[in-house]
């Protein structure tokens, strides 16, 4: 053997009738060290005689071979020369294109060669062995900047990504489908060929294509598109629509609704229209739901409700577990719409929901609906659930309302929210005066814990109390949930105190504790876990750890944030009242100037108040200044 050999080296070697193939892991003067295994030889290393070894030189491959291969003029056996375990190393790389890949598949039909060895002599060597070589990464885009991929689509990039994945993510079982995926790929290419240079409105595309151009552009990028991408999104959109993809139904369903999109705009009637057809296709508790709405607020009538149609939808939608409705549902049933009034169903439902909902507030989920249920269980107490209104329990629902539909709006728009948040501050100006809650305090004083820590004890493992006793009468007590074993960030507590007009999600609880009576740990611990708390007795799975007796004073916690001054206004006597910021020596009873999409018009000031930005109904940068005093 000419060639020295050195490690990592393949070589083969001959036994009986049968050649095997393995790696020099060390050679010595005579004899080599093998790895084996490379074609179902046993993988325990062996030693072997040098002269019975033979060294297998890489298959040098240039870009002309790889472009036939990429053209499958030849395959993978024939690229490596019959060679099907030797190393190669490629002299200059091939970028595949588009085209290589319909010749690859017109040549495989051509050859009478069976799909399975279409796969392992096209498919596989390039997924495992070529990748590289004939640069499908820069092909797909992976490797270019953010400039580039942002083009629309479909475009090159897109294409040759969907048409490589079809082919790399094929189905090796069901040869019948395989056959059916490369003609369809075949189509994508000649489609996107003959139309790529047209403009949008002049172009065919097959409904892979048209589904990229849908998702490319979406509600951003179309509110900054000219009219003929417009145009083109509306026929695209519409033509596959007529096919009954469900996937285009429920996108012009949406683009339709509410405000609508740039594209569409609102308009209630296509909306429903391609709503019913998704639930005739394919019914889901989300179509359901939104049916519900539409019906329950008669979007299509002129706001007259169609209460039977939107009882049948929101059923569905709550069968499948759907949030919204279900708190729709108890609404029905509370107010007998559609249905007979039940206030005990309607409460049993809103409660159930609400113990599901504060878990998710609590962990940071804001964009869930805690506080439309938390408006809801206001509602009922206000109301009185079994003849008993209670305007201080639904003043305490009230503020968990308001505080999560801030932190939900805070967290991203969705349509409808600004009304919501909208009957949440008016339901709290109509309760307080009601309520024992008017005088305005900082401090408050309790004789036990649990009205404090009682969310915190919701559906979880155990609390942490840290005890730091200051003197024989006084003591520092600090809580806070203890996170599971997998929780990244523990949940905070949920304090909600109505006397302060406090409603906040806080890590750590603080209060001091005064005048003790009795402040008695297992073993005079320090810190106590405990996951129930009845009266003054602190337990932990059903043993007693501590009880404590005293004056509970808790402070509402220090907030940095700035406060700023708004000025609520009217436009005319009996109107629905309209938030300004206020940065000018006005007050209640005067008229000033403000700014509205129908010009500078005059307005009469009606009430005065500071908020900070997370104490405000909605983002700051949707709030308009009064421009001056009238």
């Amino acid at each position: 053997m000419k060639h020295k050999l050195k490690k990592g080296d393949l070589v083969s070697w001959q036994v009986g009738n049968r050649i095997y193939y393995g790696r020099v892991m060390f050679s010595l003067e005579s004899t080599a060290l093998i790895q084996p295994g490379l074609n179902g030889s046993s993988f325990q290393l062996q030693t072997i005689p040098i002269k019975e070894l033979k060294y297998e030189p890489p298959v040098t491959i240039n870009a002309e071979d790889l472009e036939k291969f990429a053209r499958f003029e030849i395959s993978f056996s024939q690229l490596m020369q019959n060679r099907p375990f030797a190393d190669f190393q490629i002299k200059n790389r091939y970028p595949l294109v588009l085209n290589d890949f319909k010749t690859a598949i017109e040549n495989f039909k051509k050859s009478g060669m069976s799909e399975k060895d279409f796969l392992s002599e096209y498919v596989k060597p390039i997924k495992d062995r070529l990748f590289d070589a004939l640069c499908i990464t820069e092909s797909c885009g992976d490797d270019l900047d953010e400039k580039d991929k942002d083009q629309p689509c479909p475009n090159e990039m897109s294409v040759f990504g969907d048409v490589w994945l079809r082919l790399a993510f094929h189905d090796e079982v069901d040869f019948i489908l395989f056959q059916e995926n490369l003609d369809q790929i075949i189509l994508e290419i000649q489609t996107w060929e003959e139309n790529k240079g047209k403009p949008y409105l002049e172009r065919e595309y097959t409904n892979r294509q048209a589904h990229s151009f849908l998702h490319y552009w979406n509600d951003d990028r179309l509110m900054q598109a000219d009219e003929k991408t417009k145009a083109a999104y509306r026929k695209i959109l519409d033509q596959l629509c007529e096919t009954d993809d469900v996937d285009a139904l429920r996108t012009k369903a949406y683009a339709c609704y509410g405000n609508g999109n740039a594209a569409y705009g609102q308009n209630w009637q296509e909306s429903l229209k391609c709503l019913l057809r998704i639930m005739e296709i394919k019914p889901n508790p989300e179509t359901a739901n939104t049916l519900g709405y539409m019906y329950y607020y008669g979007r299509c009538t002129d706001g007259v409700p169609e209460y039977e149609k939107a009882f049948y939808y929101f059923s569905i939608g709550a069968a499948g577990w759907y949030y919204e409705s279900l708190y729709k549902l108890s609404d029905m049933f509370y107010h007998g719409y559609g249905v007979p009034k039940n206030t005990e169903l309607a409460a049993s439902i809103i409660t159930e929901l609400y113990f599901k909902q504060i878990d998710y507030l609590c962990d940071g989920h804001f964009q869930c609906n805690f506080a439309d249920v938390a408006l809801r269980m206001g509602n009922i107490h206000k109301e009185g659930f079994r003849g008993q209104p209670n305007p201080d329990i639904a003043y305490y629902y009230y503020l968990q309302a308001q505080y999560a539909i801030r932190m939900r709006m805070a967290d991203g728009e969705n349509y409808g929210d600004s009304g919501v948040a909208a009957g949440i501050d008016a339901a709290i100006e109509e309760i307080l005066p009601e309520t024992r809650y008017l005088e305005k305090k900082n401090t408050m004083h309790y004789c036990n814990l649990a009205f404090l820590l009682q969310n915190g004890l919701q559906n979880r493992h155990f609390m942490e109390m840290k005890i730091h006793k200051s003197s024989e009468t006084e003591a520092k007590l600090t809580f806070r949930i203890v996170p599971f074993e997998k929780e990244e960030h523990p949940p905070k507590l949920l304090v909600t105190m109505p006397s302060l007009h406090f409603c906040g999600l806080l890590e750590k609880v603080t209060v001091k504790l005064k005048n003790i009576h009795c402040l008695d740990t297992f073993e005079d611990a320090q810190v106590v876990l405990f996951d129930d708390i009845a009266g003054n007795t602190f337990e932990l799975h059903g043993k007693w750890v501590a009880e404590i007796q005293g004056d509970v004073v808790f402070h509402v916690p220090a907030t940095k944030q700035k406060k700023y001054r708004f000025a609520s206004v009217i436009f005319s006597p009996n109107e629905k009242k309209y938030d300004y910021l206020c940065d000018l020596p006005l007050k209640v009873g005067d008229m000033a100037i403000v700014e509205t999409k129908n010009g500078e018009q005059t307005v009469k000031i009606v009430s005065i108040f500071e908020r900070s930005e997370s104490e405000s109904a909605f983002p700051f940068n949707q709030y308009k200044k009064i421009l001056r005093k009238a």
